[in-house]
């Protein structure tokens, strides 16, 4: 998702689990479980907290896709993969996901068939109905947050402000390498400090449930909750001021 508040150096370790330390405000490690198996194509799918079986019975009148088969007319990035736009797989520029699906006749054969005003403007939707898996992962941030019967949804106060925030942002960016970042490693003596301080206090016992905000949507915490290994917790061995700043 592109919610542009957090920005993380991430690594993850042999039991799948993933070790975050956020840049600038650096207050702790973050423990993200997203899954209790290993990332997979299939894992990523469930991104929206429905299993394979309820994602199976989402009405849909459309036809069936896999996710990264190229579609009729669409792009390849530089590495051959089939790519998409914004709003095809999640809201990014609107609140809403594109129906403009590649099978429509206005898609296939645009010279025999002009685009009906609903499409228009739209990405062409390659992936399927993303609107239904959408759907359900906002009703289940309203289920966690909002009281039954209450006209006001924190969780769409959310997006509403996420997706403002993805069209004003890349405006006030400033771009200091070629394509706008660089990958380098953590210089050695402070990845050695984080790996000493998460070796010696990993264990489940430590772990903190992370706070989010009522209504956040920057992740489906409410189905996989995300646990903290604070630098700031005194009980914790090595923590403390020094290796947070």
């Amino acid at each position: 998702m592109t919610a542009g508040r957090r920005k993380n150096f991430t690594t993850k370790n042999t039991n799948s689990q993933r070790l975050t330390c956020g840049i600038g405000c650096c207050t702790a490690l973050t423990l993200l479980l997203l899954a209790s198996t290993t990332p997979t194509s299939t894992t990523a799918l469930k991104f929206f907290g429905a299993s394979t079986a309820e994602s199976d019975t989402v009405e849909s009148n459309t036809p069936e896709v896999l996710a990264f088969d190229p579609q009729h007319g669409q792009d390849f990035n530089a590495f051959g993969e089939p790519t998409y736009g914004v709003d095809v797989s999640f809201p990014i520029h609107r609140t809403s996901i594109s129906d403009n699906y590649a099978w429509l006749p206005h898609n296939v054969d645009p010279e025999n068939h002009p685009t009906p005003k609903e499409y228009e403007g739209k990405p062409i939707q390659y992936l399927g109905n993303k609107q239904a898996e959408y759907d359900a992962f906002m009703a289940g941030c309203n289920e966690k947050y909002n009281p039954k019967g209450s006209s006001y949804s924190a969780c769409q106060s959310t997006e509403d402000d996420r997706v403002e925030m993805s069209l004003r942002q890349p405006a006030g960016m400033q771009n200091y390498t070629d394509i706008g970042f660089k990958k380098i490693k953590a210089p050695p003596a402070v990845w050695d400090q984080v790996k000493v301080f998460w070796e010696a206090n990993k264990d489940r016992k430590n772990w903190q449930d992370e706070n989010w905000p009522k209504g956040n949507t920057y992740t489906n915490h409410w189905v996989a909750p995300t646990y903290m290994v604070s630098v700031e917790d005194g009980r914790l061995r090595g923590a403390g001021s020094k290796l947070k700043n």
